[in-house]
């Protein structure tokens, strides 16, 4: 069960789209150039966090569902093969089909950094048992 709800809140935060889209879907394109649109309060917190701070983000959502399935006694290879295909595969769809956002080839390192984290947290827990 853990297992499966560490799967759904990586899919939906994988998957949200950006701060882009909601600000292009608000507003028509003017037909004129503007001064730009003073940042949203959700940007304005976001600048707040330290740069390359996404990235632990990306660790956690990787690290959390290796760690639960493992834990649930799941099969490795599917627990971890599964999350090392995801991780450029959601890159890959932030990219082309997610609105506002965008693939980073630094993201997928974090996705694969947590994933390895997890395995190893899962393989560690499993021995103390």
């Amino acid at each position: 069960m853990i297992y499966a709800g560490a799967l759904a809140a990586q899919l939906v935060a994988l998957g949200l789209p950006g701060p882009r889209a909601a600000r292009q879907a608000s507003q028509p394109r003017p037909a004129l150039p503007r001064p730009a649109d003073p940042p949203s309060r959700r940007v304005k917190l976001l600048r707040l966090a330290p740069a390359g701070s996404d990235k632990l983000v990306h660790v956690a959502l990787f690290a959390a569902p290796t760690f639960a399935g493992l834990r649930a006694g799941l099969d490795p290879l599917l627990v971890v093969g599964s999350q090392l295909i995801a991780a450029p595969a959601t890159e890959l769809a932030q990219d082309t089909v997610v609105a506002g956002r965008g693939g980073n080839i630094r993201d997928v390192g974090a996705d694969l950094l947590g994933v390895v984290l997890g395995a190893a947290a899962g393989a560690i827990a499993g021995r103390a048992k």
